[in-house]
């Protein structure tokens, strides 16, 4: 539905009338609910909130694995604790078919999570949304602070492996720059 100018002028006046009585019950629901960043980016309000009120991930927290690989998770495991990573950290998704209808949402706002790392996937997974694919979809939210955890992919942006050497690279890459801390 779409307003002609006169409805939109109309409905701002309104609002404006019912604003200060509303406005708080509005901010705390969004609050509460996990979306109040959401909301004042969608009312172009972003701003008013400091760099230190926006949700950070966990350096220390889970770390999902997200993309169709011939490595097991026993493996890969195995590379993280050499690196100092435990094994009860990861959170794996390898799967290609589970992976089309894996609901992302569930990153969103979500500050357990230190990292989510994508592997080869299906362009075509629900969520996308009008993005070209999942990984750009979760990038982007990545970008708004949506999603607080660092978003990376395994492999280089072409072509998209979980191979030994490609995790192995991609975690080392982490912890360099402090998005995972170990031990």
């Amino acid at each position: 539905m779409q307003l002609r100018h006169e409805e939109l002028v109309e409905l701002a006046e309104d609002i404006l009338q019912e604003l200060p009585d509303k406005i708080f019950e509005a901010l705390s629901k969004a609050n509460r609910c996990g979306y109040l960043e959401d909301l004042l980016e969608k009312l172009c309000l972003q701003d008013l909130l400091s760099p230190s009120e926006k949700i950070r991930a966990l350096p220390s927290g889970k770390i999902a694995v997200i993309g169709a690989s011939k490595v097991s998770e026993e493996t890969l495991e195995s590379i993280g604790e050499k690196l100092g990573i435990a094994k009860d950290r990861f959170e794996f998704h390898l799967d290609y078919e589970t992976i089309k209808r894996y609901d992302y949402r569930k990153f969103e706002y979500a500050s357990k999570y230190a990292a989510i790392l994508f592997g080869p996937v299906s362009h075509s997974t629900s969520g996308k949304g009008d993005y070209s694919s999942t990984i750009t979809s979760i990038e982007d939210k990545y970008r708004k602070n949506v999603i607080p955890a660092k978003v990376g992919r395994i492999g280089n942006s072409n072509d998209l492996k979980i191979t030994k050497n490609s995790f192995e690279i991609t975690l080392k890459n982490l912890i360099s720059e402090g998005s995972l801390v170990i031990g």
